[in-house]
């Protein structure tokens, strides 16, 4: 949260959802121009750990740093030379892969011939001692970023070439030593990992889609002959998808505003969940058991909210939602089209008092 004045967000943790919020990290006392900003944030299975990195004056260099979520205590350790760095914790909390830079000899450089590289950082060693799991010498120019499955049995490494939306996949189980194998090579297609039952793993991909489908590859069986569709592409961009209570929640662009339907993991549409009003969805948190899933909403008269919705009882309840000191019930928001000179139908939002 922020009060207004803040220039930097507060991270706060609540005792229960109805719970009263509690300072768990300020960036602000820690600059006196106040710079510093809270990045990354990635949390242990139990939560009892947060993995958080920091940027200072808008760099894109980070270091990460480790806090206990019960205490409110950082630990010593410190982790450097991390640019958008992605953190994959390990079933037993006990440490977490990361990816990082080679250290450069001048940080201000462009850096171009940094090497990506994936470490494995054990709790409480220095950043000296953590294991080199993965690089790739030939290519500078590819980057690195882990992720582990909610079950904990793969690492996943995502590879991207600058802003190119296209990535690749590497994969190997998580306990394992062995080498990692390429399941999507990059530069072809977007392909966001969703979620896994097993060796069933699904993807959001815009390949052969331009507006999005959901596919299923099974890691033991990769070839893309046993490649099933499950979500297929259809009018409306699929903007996000998540894996959450054994459902595809999907986030569609619709008109210039964002819908959510729900789907089963056979790709039957189920549901849509009904929102406030027209306007702008993001995806915060869910797991794939549990029917419980956080999303956030705004539009051009509705404040940024938190919800919860409930995927069993189709109930959904805002969470701390912000207080307004004027009556939205006022005003209204109305969609109309506009058609241009080549037939295009051009959708518009007039908001205004009733």
């Amino acid at each position: 949260k922020n009060d207004g004045l803040q220039d930097q967000d507060v991270l706060y943790k609540l005792d229960g959802l109805l719970g009263e919020p509690t300072i768990l990290l300020d960036p602000n006392p820690l600059s006196e121009d106040g710079t510093i900003a809270l990045m990354q944030q990635s949390y242990s299975e139990d939560g009892s750990l947060l993995a958080y990195s920091l940027a200072e004056s808008g760099s894109d260099w980070q270091e990460i740093f480790v806090l206990n979520t019960d205490s409110g205590k950082t630990s010593k350790e410190s982790l450097k030379w991390c640019k958008f760095p992605g953190i994959a914790w390990v079933k037993d909390n006990n440490g977490f892969f990361y990816n990082r830079l080679t250290e450069p000899q001048y940080v201000w450089d462009d850096n171009t011939d940094l090497l990506s590289q994936i470490f494995w950082h054990k709790l409480g060693t220095f950043q000296s001692d953590d294991t080199l799991i993965y690089q790739n010498p030939d290519d500078p120019g590819l980057r690195y970023f882990p992720l582990a499955t909610e079950d904990k049995k793969y690492l996943l490494l995502y590879t991207s070439r600058g802003t190119d939306r296209r990535n690749g996949i590497l994969y190997r189980a998580m306990d394992g030593n062995e080498e990692f194998k390429t399941l999507v090579q990059d530069g072809e297609a977007k392909f966001w990992y969703l979620g896994n039952q097993g060796c069933i793993f699904y993807f959001l991909s815009d390949l052969n889609a331009p507006l999005g489908r959901v596919i299923a590859v099974d890691v033991d069986n990769p070839d893309r002959r046993n490649w099933k569709e499950i979500i297929s592409e259809g009018e409306d961009t699929l903007a996000e998808v998540a894996l959450w209570g054994n459902h595809f929640v999907v986030v569609t662009f619709h008109h210039a505003y964002n819908q959510i339907l729900i789907y089963n993991l056979e790709g039957s549409f189920l549901k849509e969940i009904s929102l406030p009003t027209m306007g702008t969805v993001a995806l915060l948190e869910g797991h794939q058991d549990d029917h419980d899933i956080f999303f956030s909403f705004e539009s051009f008269l509705y404040p940024r909210t938190i919800f919860l919705y409930d995927l069993e009882t189709g109930t959904l309840t805002p969470i701390q939602p912000p207080i307004l000191d004027f009556n939205t019930a006022d005003y209204q928001t109305v969609q109309v089209f506009y058609q241009s000179q080549d037939g295009t139908r051009v959708p518009m939002f007039l908001t205004h008092n009733k």
